[in-house]
């Protein structure tokens, strides 16, 4: 690109072609049977510390590097936001003006970020219309964090010395909710039509692609998310009549839902959030995520353990 005047000539570009122009040569050095194996193995090691270190510097140069543009200076300055929302009633999930924190601010204090930086995505999200005001309310998205108001609604709640507001979105949905209405819906690329049409209620009614299960109609639901962890969640609910629980969390296959201890099946509420079906009266609901793939990979581990201390122990016949 630097050499076609596409752009401006980058020292990082040039190395990490070396690296892989290297890389590539070790690769097929060692397949020639050119080089040892170990000698091999520990030049790749090294050229991945290499490249590493260059893309590390890149974002978090050194304070002896002045002239290198640094987020670290950046942390510093939205230490007091972070302190504002965890200060919150509530859970918070928040959004932010990539233009003004280009950098993960949930992932470093560890807060709920929606928009941030991560290594995958799940289909069922990609699928989303992700930046619009209705999907950023379905996924219960309560604060924002920018320079100026930029959704309709927006009320400003905290401003730090450097300009940057704290923004609540008045229109997001509760973490936790009940609905009492579905509609059924054939294909997953009509969910996000469905979210985006104005005249659809999101608050009252979910979509399920499954047959629809037998609600009743109500009001007067009352429920609370009391527990929290990375991979399970509980949830208190008091029903007036039979409903759906829904949790503005991603649905993923390995979560288990279990209602007063006994298994429940678990929806996906519009194909990325977790739902259950909940009968009239208080319940104790409880979402765990035990995938198979992971108890049959311990299984497989263990087993294979067995064998090797088994192995290990095992007396051998010395040789004549």
């Amino acid at each position: 690109l630097a050499l076609a005047g596409k752009g401006p000539m980058n020292p990082r570009w040039m190395l990490t072609g070396l690296v892989a122009l290297a890389a590539a040569a070790l690769l097929f050095a060692a397949l020639r049977e050119a080089i040892a194996a170990r000698p091999a193995a520990i030049s790749l090691v090294a050229l991945a510390l290499l490249e590493l270190g260059s893309n590390a510097t890149a974002e978090l140069p050194s304070r002896f590097q002045p002239e290198l543009k640094s987020n670290l200076k950046k942390y510093s300055q939205v230490s007091d936001i972070a302190s504002f929302l965890r200060s919150r009633d509530g859970l918070v999930r928040f959004e932010v003006d990539e233009r003004e924190i280009p950098f993960n601010l949930g992932d470093w204090f560890g807060l709920e970020q929606w928009n941030g930086f991560l290594a995958s995505l799940t289909e069922n999200v990609e699928r989303l219309e992700r930046h619009t005001d209705r999907t950023g309310s379905l996924f219960a998205v309560n604060y924002a964090i920018a320079s100026k108001p930029y959704r309709p609604g927006q009320v400003i709640e905290f401003e730090n010395p450097n300009g940057l507001k704290v923004l609540r979105n008045p229109a997001a949905l509760p973490r936790v909710r009940t609905v009492h209405e579905l509609v059924k819906l054939k294909q997953p690329g009509e969910v996000a039509r469905f979210i985006e049409d104005v005249d659809n209620d999101l608050s009252r009614t979910a979509v399920v692609f499954d047959n629809l299960p037998d609600l009743e109609r109500c009001q007067s639901d009352w429920v609370r998310l009391v527990s929290q962890e990375t991979s399970r969640v509980t949830i208190v609910a008091s029903m007036a009549c039979r409903g759906m629980v829904i949790l503005a969390d991603t649905y993923f296959p390995g979560w288990q839902a279990r209602i007063d201890g006994e298994p429940a099946r678990l929806y996906a509420p519009f194909g990325v959030l977790r739902g259950v079906v909940v009968e009239r009266g208080d319940h104790l609901i409880d979402m765990e995520y035990r995938p198979r793939s992971v108890l049959a990979g311990g299984i497989a581990s263990g087993i294979g353990l067995v064998l090797a201390l088994i192995g290990a122990a095992w007396p051998r016949q010395k040789k004549a």
